[in-house]
This record gives C-alpha cells, sequence and structure tokens, in this order.
C-alpha cells in the first residue's frame, strides 16, 4: 500500500508541481527594455499611501488610462528585490532593498499576480474581454520594508510614479499618512527633466494633522505633465525610532539558512558519536552460529524479515523430523505434521508451528492461505520482540536508538523554519494553511516510515544501498516536488525550498544511518558473512569432505543457504561433485519417474517457495499568471542607477523601493 501510493503521489503530483514551478520561470516576461506605448494614454495617477508605524506602507494607486487601440486592461510591476540608492554623509550608499508586496486588491476587476524576474507583477483585465476608451484601475497593496540598519535615523524612500510607465501621466496626486507627528520640512518629491533631477515637479502643502485618527497627513499635486520615464520618487529623513516593530533585516532568512546547515551537520554528529558500526570481523564458517534458526539468520543477515525467511523454518523442522512436506502437484504442497516441537524451541518458531497446524494435522496450502499469512505476520512480529527484549541479543545501542530519533526530530527544523520564515509576513489563513499543512505531512509520511519496523530493519548487509533506496524512493521526490512547488507557486523562493527539502533528506538519511549494532550483533553478522562467503566460494574437495563426514551436510546447509538466495549456488556445488543424493525422509515429489537431483531438488524447493508466497500474500487479518507578449514593460530590478544628479536631500528619480514599470495587454 506504501509503494503504492509513492507511485501515484509521484504520477499525479510531480507534473503539477513541475508546472507551479515552471509557470513563473516561463510565463511571458516583462524583462528587457521599455519603450513608449502609442496605444495609451494616462491622464492621471494618483497615489494614498498610509505610513504604519513598522515601516510598512498601505498602497492605494489610482490610474487613469484611455485605450487607443483595444486592450485586455493594464499591468503593474513592481520590483522586491534590488538597490536603493541616496546620500548618507555626503557618500553615495547602495542598500539591499528586498521588500514584500502582500494583501493584493483591484476593485471591480479580475486580476492575476506571479513573480518575474525579481518582480511581483499584477495582471489585470480578462483574455476574453478587450476595452477601449477611459477606464480607471484602483490597485491596493501593502509594502513591507526591513529595518535599514542605519543608526542615525530612519527614513522613507519610496518610487511613487514607476519610471518604466509607457506614457505621459497628465496629472499625479500624493497622499501621504503618518502615524505621528514630526519634522518633514526636508521632504522631497523627485523626479527627471531632460535627464536632470528636479525637485520642484509637485506642489507640497504644509503638513496637516493630528485627526481624528491621530495620524498626519501631507499632499502634493503636480505642476505639469510627468513625462515618459521621469518616474517620481518621495524620501523624506525621520527620527531614529520613528519606526517601531519593524522586521528586522534577513532575520528569519538567516534562522532558517542556520537550520538548513545545522540539522544535518547535528545529524552527523549524532551518527559519528553514538551510530557509527563497529567494523564487522568476518569469520571462516561451514556451519550457521549456534543456536540460530534460519529465520533469525534471515533477519540478522539482511535486517528485515520477509515472507522467504519464514519458509525456511519448513525445511528446519522437516530436518528435525517434525513435518512432511508433499509434492501433491507441480504447483500444490501439502504439510503434515509428524510430531510436536523440542522443548527448548524458539518462542516464534513454537507460535507459528501451532499456528498452522491448528487446523489439522495436513495443511494444503492452496487452501489455507490466509492461515499461513496470519502466522507469519504474528511470527514476525514475535521474533522482532525476541530480540528486542533481551538485552544480551538486542540488535541495536539503546543510545543509538535515541541519537536516531533526536535526528528524526532535528529533521523537521529547516521545514518548521522554513514556514516560521514565510509566516512572519502579513498572508491570509489559506496561503498559511497550503504553506504549513504540506511540510508537516510531508515529514510525517517520511519520519513514520522511518521509524517503522518494516523500515528501520535497513540494510545489515549493505547500508550505503538500503539508505540510497530511502533517499532515492517515489515518497522523497513527492516531498520535494510538494516543497518546491509550494516555494514556487506560494511563496515564491524555488530555491530555499530544495535547499530546505536536500537538508531534510540529508538529514533523515544520517539519522537512518545513526543506529549502531550492539556487540552480539556484529560477531554473529561476522559469523554469518563467512557462511554466505562459504557457500559461494568454497572449493570443491572442502564441501567434498563435509559432506563425507555429515551425508545431511546439504540438507541442513540448506535453509541457511535459503534465506540468504544462494539455494541454486549451494545445490550447484553439489551438483558438480558428482554425488549422489538421496532424497530426503521429509519430501514427496509429485513425479516419481524424475531422476532426483540436487538441481532437481532445487528447482521443486523453488516450486515449493512459490507456492507458499503466493499463499502468504493474500491478506491477513490485520496560480498564477503572467504578462502577455508584446507589452512594454521593466527590466524587473530597481532603476535609477545612473539617471541625473542627487537632489539636495541625497534622492534621486527612481532611486527608492517600489516603482518599476508597468503598460497594457
Amino acid at each position: 500500500m506504501t509503494r503504492l501510493f509513492s507511485r501515484l503521489a509521484l504520477v499525479f503530483f510531480l507534473p503539477f508541481a513541475v508546472l507551479c514551478f515552471a509557470a513563473p520561470v516561463f510565463a511571458d516576461g516583462s524583462g528587457g527594455s521599455y519603450s513608449a506605448d502609442d496605444g495609451l494614454e494616462t491622464p492621471s495617477y494618483d497615489i494614498n499611501i498610509i505610513v504604519d508605524e513598522d515601516n510598512s506602507f498601505r498602497v492605494t494607486e489610482r490610474i487613469t488610462v484611455n485605450f487607443l487601440e483595444s486592450s485586455h486592461g493594464i499591468y503593474r510591476q513592481i520590483p522586491i528585490e534590488g538597490t536603493a540608492y541616496s546620500l548618507v554623509n555626503g557618500e553615495k550608499v547602495a542598500q539591499d532593498a528586498r521588500i514584500r508586496i502582500t494583501d493584493i486588491t483591484v476593485e471591480d476587476y479580475s486580476f492575476t499576480t506571479s513573480a518575474e524576474n525579481g518582480s511581483e507583477v499584477i495582471k489585470i483585465g480578462s483574455a476574453d474581454k478587450l476595452l477601449t476608451g477611459e477606464h480607471v484601475y484602483t490597485i491596493r497593496y501593502r509594502i513591507r520594508w526591513y529595518d535599514d540598519r542605519i543608526p542615525d535615523y530612519d527614513s522613507i524612500y519610496l518610487n511613487l510614479i514607476p519610471k518604466e510607465w509607457p506614457t505621459d501621466i497628465g496629472s499625479c496626486s500624493v497622499l501621504l499618512s503618518f502615524p505621528k507627528g514630526t519634522d518633514v520640512s526636508g521632504a522631497e518629491f523627485i523626479g527627471m527633466e531632460s535627464g536632470r533631477t528636479v525637485t520642484d515637479i509637485m506642489d507640497v502643502q504644509p503638513l496637516q494633522g493630528p485627526g481624528a485618527d491621530g495620524r498626519y497627513l501631507l499632499s502634493a499635486m503636480s505642476k505639469r505633465t510627468i513625462g515618459f520615464g521621469d518616474g517620481l520618487t518621495f524620501r523624506v529623513v525621520l527620527p531614529e525610532g520613528y519606526f517601531a516593530g519593524e522586521k528586522m533585516f534577513y532575520t528569519e532568512e538567516i534562522v532558517c539558512g542556520i537550520a538548513i546547515i545545522a540539522a544535518p551537520l547535528c545529524c552527523f554528529l549524532l551518527w559519528l558519536i553514538f551510530g557509527r558500526d563497529r567494523r564487522v570481523v568476518e569469520t571462516v564458517e561451514f556451519y550457521p552460529p549456534d543456536g540460530l534458526t534460519p529465520a533469525e539468520i534471515g533477519l540478522l543477515w539482511d535486517g528485515k524479515l520477509q515472507n522467504r525467511d519464514m519458509i525456511s523454518m519448513f525445511i528446519y523442522w522437516a530436518e528435525k523430523g517434525c513435518i512432511e512436506i508433499e509434492e501433491s502437484g507441480k504447483k500444490d504442497f501439502i504439510l503434515h505434521k509428524r510430531g510436536g516441537l523440542p522443548p527448548d524451541e524458539k518462542p516464534f518458531s513454537k507460535q507459528m508451528f501451532d499456528s498452522i497446524f491448528s487446523h489439522g494435522e495436513s495443511i494444503p496450502l492452496r487452501d489455507f492461505n490466509k492461515e499461513i499469512s496470519s502466522a507469519f505476520y504474528f511470527a514476525k512480529e514475535n521474533l522482532q520482540c525476541d530480540f528486542d527484549k533481551d538485552s544480551l541479543t538486542a540488535l541495536y545501542e539503546r543510545s543509538s536508538i535515541a541519537a536516531r530519533r533526536a535526528g528524526l526530530i532535528l529533521a523537521f527544523i529547516p521545514i518548521l523554519a522554513f514556514i516560521i520564515s514565510q509566516m512572519a509576513d502579513a498572508m491570509d489563513f489559506l496561503a498559511k494553511a497550503v504553506v504549513l499543512i504540506p511540510g508537516i505531512l510531508f515529514f510525517i509520511i517520511i519520519a513514520r516510515s522511518s521509524s517503522s519496523r518494516s523500515i528501520a530493519r535497513y540494510s545489515a548487509a549493505n547500508k550505503g544501498r538500503y539508505i540510497a533506496r530511502i533517499v532515492f524512493s517515489p515518497l522523497i521526490f513527492f516531498g520535494i516536488a510538494v516543497l518546491v512547488a509550494i516555494g514556487a507557486a506560494v511563496l515564491r523562493e524555488p530555491l530555499t525550498a530544495i535547499f530546505v527539502t536536500v537538508s531534510t533528506v540529508g538529514s533523515i538519511a544520517l539519522a537512518l544511518l545513526a543506529r549502531k549494532r550492539t556487540l552480539y550483533y556484529t560477531r554473529a553478522l561476522g559469523k554469518i558473512r563467512g557462511l554466505n562467503r562459504f557457500i559461494k566460494t568454497a572449493e570443491l574437495d572442502r564441501i567434498n569432505m563435509l559432506a563425507q563426514e555429515n551425508p545431511e551436510y546439504f540438507y541442513h546447509i540448506l535453509p541457511y543457504a535459503w534465506v540468504m538466495d544462494l539455494t541454486d549456488t549451494w545445490a550447484g556445488k553439489f551438483e558438480k561433485l558428482g554425488l549422489r543424493i538421496q532424497p530426503p525422509v521429509w519430501y514427496r515429489g509429485y513425479d516419481n519417474n524424475a531422476p532426483f537431483t540436487y538441481l532437481y531438488f532445487s528447482s521443486a524447493m523453488d516450486r515449493y517457495t512459490r507456492s507458499v508466497e503466493s499463499a502468504a500474500h493474500q491478506p491477513a487479518a490485520k496560480s498564477g499568471g503572467g504578462r502577455g507578449s508584446g507589452e512594454s514593460g521593466g527590466t524587473g530590478g530597481f532603476s535609477g542607477g545612473g539617471f541625473g544628479g542627487f537632489s539636495g536631500g541625497g534622492g534621486f528619480s527612481g532611486g527608492g523601493i517600489g516603482g518599476g514599470g508597468g503598460g497594457r495587454w
């Protein structure tokens, strides 16, 4: 069921994730140069800005346009990363001006948003409808800026009219609402004319207030037309501490970055200190380790219990004279009970034996599939518990198990830090749920799968292969697709999402490794590997000598070769020796005319395995859109780095945050 879920998740979700990731990348871009648009006029462009005490700005843009050519609507492109330039103590200072744009709304028109080339693009209108004539678009959004980290003062430095708007603007009004009183006598509205900076383009009224709401208002009206490409920027220097509670610059991102690095590093240290295994010393063995049944050898060999391991117990019981195996047809077998198990038999073996023969002395496999499946299931559970509860035969050291659990908890920290870093902004409840739920579900699925017994018993024979199988499983790729889709489509940070995923997956892999075999397990594994090597590489003379000493040597080793998938290899060794073989007293074949050989018996046992496994396999109880082509637009970054000179106040047109470009589509 888990494998089916993983495959379905990969098949159905990955295409969605790819589309989510590709949409911002391959959407019709707004990059490149911008030019005037003769099919559009802009009679007025009015801006209302409510300045909040946490250095965020609630912006309302009321844009009146006249479509001279049929158009679907307009778009606004607002840079969200780049550089703001100003003068500090007479020196030109470049300041990282990454911002967040949230709470976007448009009155009376449908719209979509997307992230393109470092900008937030608001596309207004319908692809199914064309417009002409005059239309008014009212766009609202919130700008959240970080602490500027300038110790001497606070400031507001906003691009009001985008420099890359493709037309002249007939008139412009600006209304700024401040949360508290201050001296704004040095405030400037900075524009451009004929390639030089000007500060007299606006008629500025004195600061008014406080009003009934305790706020102060600063208004201004353009004195003349604002030319194409000139833009308009507002800058005012405020006393240090004017803003309070503003978001610290990159705090969440730094914490997220530390978590991305620290989680796998801590998991590596946990593995290094508590989970690094002792070296397995392979010994020369001709017989299985004393006191271990074939099923136990199967568990210790590859770290997991399979039906094949439980089937080997039938041959083990037959060797003890407790059952007889009858091949009644080419694919039909019957188990006949011939006696009870010895008093010192392992508890799991007794339980499985009693369970299978609780329905009679003779059990046709075809008719008792559910009973066999149930017996296998509970025998596996009991066998694992037998090892776990005895401190002398425990497979893994308790301190390493605790370290492994701690590692799985640490693996969640990068996802948690990523979620917190994104939720620090004013996101609506639905967006928070979209971010939070898949990330948590992904971790729960991975942690649950990693800690369940089916996966916890990772390969003792080859840990690296097993960990690779976990890391590159469809479940992991499903989680990567989820986080990348979230990062690209919702949070628009696919690179961070990929780093978070790599960190989480790496931490999980290291946590899986951080479980140390006990001294008992290490020594037993050395003997089992020695027996495995002997079966595969032993010289025929050595096998011949052992067979002469013990005529039942072939059958005695057979169930142990079985669990290591070496049955044919073991039979082939004896076939090459040319030794005569007598059918075991506990086996009756359906074709008495066929010559009985080692390979014939191996083939019969292979049919027997498929028959039992067939019985045991029966169930036991238990969006976004971008601009259309042909638009004029901006570069997607902050403009102004080489336009004219600085104004007296240290700013220039296009040098602040916001602004950007726009046009029709």
